[in-house]
């Protein structure tokens, strides 16, 4: 059993991660070389959030091996509780009489050393803007959301960890984010977890179908879509995307 940080990551020699009491991730064999663009599929409760955290570290490895990459940025609703809770103890430890409405999100969006015409082509792109001066704990979810894609998206980070990073926004920004993926990932490594692939480009080029905690199927998009031609048949459902 071992871990460590690496430019390619994952995990080998069927891993086993226990996440918590009552639910353990197993059997994984799965390397996430430099630059590819995984998407991860899974109904509610299959694991999907579970396994973005082992990429992270989070979880006992029980068996096999695990490989963190060496710099992640990160958006999930895990994290999204952890900033709350990250301002609710700064909160608790201001002894002023202001009313305490949390760090700026102009702050936050700074925290990952952002490249900056990438950030400023997100704070647009999102309509962001107005918001740069408020305290973190007066923004909406739908606003939250924003802020940390935009942090996670134009940081310098060599690998992006996206937990259903479209969950909460907008039709408007969807359409947005959608369209600009592919060009705000760039040559960095992607991995994605939804369950509506449907609202996502057709550029992530793997896909890892999760259940239960079990990986199901590996699979690369240029393998199937040759698979699905000579068998004349038609893409299957976990593969529909915006084209």
């Amino acid at each position: 059993m071992s871990e460590g940080g690496s430019q390619h990551f994952g995990f080998s020699d069927q891993a086993r991660v226990s996440i918590s009491k009552t639910f353990s991730l197993g059997n994984l064999d799965w390397q996430i070389e430099p630059g590819a663009r995984w998407l991860v599929l899974g109904t509610n409760g299959s694991g999907k959030s579970a396994l973005i955290s082992a990429l992270m570290g989070f979880g006992d490895i029980r068996k096999g091996r695990r490989q963190l990459p060496r710099s992640f940025a990160l958006v999930s609703s895990r994290f999204q509780a952890e900033l709350i809770e990250r301002e609710t103890a700064l909160e608790r430890g201001d002894l002023s009489d202001q009313v305490f409405t949390g760090t700026p999100a102009g702050t936050i969006l700074r925290e990952l050393d952002p490249e900056e015409a990438r950030l400023s082509f997100l704070i647009e792109g999102l309509s962001i803007g107005h918001l740069l001066d408020h305290g973190f704990r007066t923004l909406s979810t739908g606003e939250t959301r924003k802020l940390l894609l935009a942090r996670a998206l134009a940081s310098r980070a060599e690998v992006l960890l996206l937990d259903e990073p479209l969950q909460g926004l907008d039709a408007k920004a969807q359409v947005w984010l959608s369209r600009h993926l592919d060009e705000l990932v760039g040559g960095r490594t992607l991995v994605l977890a939804t369950n509506k692939p449907e609202q996502l480009p057709c550029t992530l080029d793997h896909v890892l179908i999760l259940g239960l905690g079990q990986i199901e199927n590996l699979e690369s998009r240029k393998n199937n879509e040759k698979s699905s031609s000579n068998n004349n048949s038609s893409r299957n459902d976990s593969w529909r995307c915006i084209s």
